[in-house]
């Protein structure tokens, strides 16, 4: 890839929890050393709705073993600071970041949020990502949740592309979207015919 592509030092490894290699940035442009940064991003389809108690704790338990570093959710229906903070303790995060739509988890130490920015009406969660020995660039990331009808996620990717200064950061240049764009090839086709 060329260098002058922004994202040339991001390889993506897997489709469903992707690991992201990002390269240390120093004054030495031949340095080759990577910093491992594994990112997963889930819609969880609402683990307070989930009937039983014991199967949302074995599936966040079985998410926490996947040694991820930040997991993204969609669809948590954490409307409530007591629901998120018992997300929280149930994923034993270093930090995370609520909306009643989505959230942002770190599992790892070295790693911080800052700037972040929650819109009013919850479907986005945006930050800045900063590792605590600058193993990687400081980077925004953006967790998305579109709205399921048709006409309301047209109604929201208009507001976001009006106001997409507010929404994706200028700063810091890099940035990663985590987002569940509720859209399905099914609903396309049956609206075409």
């Amino acid at each position: 890839m060329s260098s002058l592509d922004p994202y040339s030092d991001i390889e993506t490894i897997d489709s469903s929890i992707d690991t992201a290699y990002i390269s240390n940035i120093t004054s030495n442009p031949l340095d080759t050393s990577f910093a491992t940064l594994r990112v997963g991003t889930l819609n969880c389809r609402g683990l307070t709705k989930t009937a039983a108690i014991s199967t949302r704790q074995h599936f966040i338990r079985y998410l926490r073993t996947r040694s991820l570093d930040l997991l993204a959710l969609q669809e948590t229906h954490a409307s409530s600071s007591s629901i998120q903070d018992q997300f929280n303790l149930q994923f034993q995060a270093t930090s995370s970041i609520w909306s009643q739509h989505c959230g942002l988890v770190s599992f790892s130490s070295d790693i911080s949020f800052s700037n972040s920015i929650v819109s009013i009406c919850g479907r986005i969660i945006s930050t800045t990502i900063s590792h605590a020995s600058d193993a990687f660039e400081p980077f925004s990331a953006t967790v998305v949740y579109f709205p399921a009808s048709r006409s309301d996620r047209i109604r929201f990717l208009s507001t976001i592309l009006t106001d997409f200064s507010h929404v994706f950061s200028s700063s810091p240049s890099r940035s990663i979207i985590l987002c569940d764009f509720n859209y399905t090839y099914s609903n396309v086709s049956a609206s075409r015919n």
